[in-house]
């Protein structure tokens, strides 16, 4: 377990399938832990992830209408403890490419990056409020293939990269080939776990020589990386974190 003198005034929202040992490590830094149940509309191995799940701006939580009656009492108990409001969305959803990512998008600064045309229409008018920029890239789990952090993105998805350049927006590369997400080839960093100011959860642990090159890079200078459990990376759709 990680030593923690406090626990951060968190609400940490994630799979139920997240890994016990990261799981409890979790329980033991935030105030709150809410797991998310499966949508039975998306593909079984991905279908609690939090990423595929929920989409937060402001003072919104986005998710679709079939999902809130499936995980209502979860759901509630977000919107009640992060003084959140609701928005349902009824778009398109399915277990195939791109039906499933309509609330997969990444945020980072003034703009949000994701496969607009398969966005929920509600996120668009969101950003839209908040003055954010959208910019379609071609990777449309975008949400799942980055984090950020100080303004800068972490990635290994080449199209993230790109569109964040293109932008001036620093970008911190990785590899995702030793990211596990049983069912599929290999997983996301984003996936892997979350950011709160300058703190990053990871569910895993990077290989040594990997961990030493990240963890040096310059854009991480001053930020605390910690790590959930001694086994290796695992995708299970990200943490969700929430003041309280």
């Amino acid at each position: 377990m990680i030593p923690i003198a406090e626990r951060m005034p968190l609400l940490a929202v994630v799979s139920c399938a997240m890994p016990a040992d990261a799981l409890e490590n979790l329980r033991h830094m935030t105030a709150a832990v809410i797991l998310l149940p499966p949508d039975p509309l998306l593909p079984a191995p991905v279908a609690s992830h939090a990423d595929m799940l929920l989409f937060s701006l402001g003072d919104a939580l986005v998710t679709h209408r079939s999902y809130y009656e499936t995980a209502r009492t979860e759901m509630d108990s977000i919107l009640r403890m992060a003084g959140l409001r609701l928005v349902l969305t009824d778009c398109p959803r399915g277990d195939t490419y791109p039906l499933d990512i309509g609330l997969n998008a990444l945020l980072c600064g003034r703009y949000l990056f994701g496969r607009l045309d398969a966005l929920a229409p509600e996120i668009p008018v969101l950003t839209e409020e908040h003055g954010i920029t959208p910019v379609s890239i071609r990777q449309g789990y975008a949400g799942c293939s980055g984090l950020v952090i100080n303004g800068a993105v972490i990635t290994a998805d080449p199209s993230l990269t790109g569109a964040a350049n293109d932008r001036g927006i620093p970008v911190i590369s990785v590899t995702d080939k030793e990211i596990r997400l049983p069912g599929y080839d290999h997983g996301f960093i984003g996936g892997c776990g979350g950011v709160w100011q300058n703190e990053i959860f990871l569910c895993g642990t990077m290989p040594a020589e990997t961990f030493t090159d990240f963890a040096h890079h310059p854009g991480l200078r001053g930020v605390k990386i910690h790590m959930l459990s001694r086994n290796p990376l695992y995708d299970f759709g990200g943490i969700k974190l929430f003041p309280l």
